[in-house]
């Protein structure tokens, strides 16, 4: 069974993050693959996007 896509704007917070976060992983091996950013500088990267979810404060 097929699933339509929601809008971006309508996705949970969890959700839209997530799908952010495996667009910016694409990117960034692409960079590592052409030798614009090291493997190290690439892992410093995903893992500060990982401590600002993972450390964010809940607003309620």
């Amino acid at each position: 069974m097929l699933r339509r896509r929601r809008p971006p704007h309508s996705r949970p917070a969890a959700e839209a993050e997530a799908a952010f976060l495996v667009a910016g992983a694409d990117g960034i091996q692409a960079t590592v693959l052409l030798g614009q950013r090291t493997p190290e500088e690439a892992v410093a990267l995903i893992d500060h996007q990982l401590a600002r979810l993972f450390t964010a404060t809940v607003r309620g």
